[in-house]
C-alpha cells in the first residue's frame, strides 16, 4: 500500500511540476521582450503585445547627405558660371513658418562637389511637428563678385512630412528621385 501511495503522490508532483512552465510561455511580445508574464516594450513602443507604435516628440536629424545632385542646371551650362567649376553645395532645412538650417557662411560649404561622392552635412536639426510639409533644399553657394554678398541658387528640394516615413523608426530615411538624392540620419526621442 505505502508503495502505491508512493507512486500516486510521484505521479501528482509530475504532474504539477510540469504544468508550472515559465509565465511568459503563451506571451508574444512583438517588439520588447516578456518578463514575468509582461512585455517589456522597447522604445517607441506601446500596447499589451508592444505591438503599437508611439507617436516621437520630436525627430532629430544629425547628418543630411547628398548623394545625388543636379550636376549641371537644365540649362546644360555651369553652376558657376565664372569659373565654369563644379556646385558650391550648401544646404537649407526649412517650413512654411521656419528656417531650421542652412549655410550662414562659408564653412561648412561642399566646394566643386563631384558626382558619385557623398557630401555630408552635420545638420542638428530638431523636427517637432513631423505632420508639416518640411522643405530639404539643394543650393549652390557663391559670392557675388561685384558686390562680394553671399548668393543661393536653387538646385532641387524635397518636400515631405516627416510622419510619412517614421514608421518601425528607421536610423535613416532616404529621399531620392531621377536628378536628386538625400539621407536624413535621425534619432527619434519620446515622451
Amino acid at each position: 500500500m505505502k508503495n502505491w501511495l508512493f507512486g500516486i503522490a510521484a505521479l501528482f508532483t509530475l504532474i504539477f511540476i510540469g504544468s508550472c512552465g515559465s509565465p511568459c510561455d503563451n506571451v508574444e511580445c512583438v517588439n520588447g521582450q516578456c518578463i514575468d508574464g509582461i512585455c517589456d516594450c522597447e522604445r517607441g513602443y506601446t500596447g499589451e503585445k508592444c505591438d503599437e507604435e508611439l507617436t516621437p516628440a520630436f525627430v532629430k536629424i544629425s547628418t543630411v547627405t547628398v548623394t545625388k545632385f543636379p550636376f549641371t542646371p537644365r540649362n546644360d551650362a555651369y553652376w558657376d558660371l565664372d569659373d565654369e567649376s563644379g556646385a558650391d553645395l550648401v544646404i537649407r532645412i526649412s517650413d512654411n513658418s521656419k528656417v531650421y538650417y542652412k549655410n550662414t557662411d562659408i564653412i561648412g560649404v561642399k566646394d566643386n562637389a563631384e558626382e558619385g561622392v557623398d557630401h555630408v552635412f552635420p545638420v542638428n536639426v530638431r523636427i517637432e511637428k513631423l505632420d508639416n510639409d518640411i522643405i530639404f533644399q539643394i543650393e549652390d553657394f557663391d559670392v557675388d563678385d561685384v558686390t562680394f554678398e553671399d548668393t543661393y541658387q536653387f538646385m532641387y528640394s524635397f518636400k515631405k512630412k516627416l510622419s510619412d516615413h517614421i514608421a518601425g523608426f528607421p536610423s535613416t530615411i532616404t529621399f531620392t528621385d531621377d536628378r536628386a538624392e538625400i539621407v536624413l540620419a535621425v534619432t527619434y526621442a519620446f515622451n
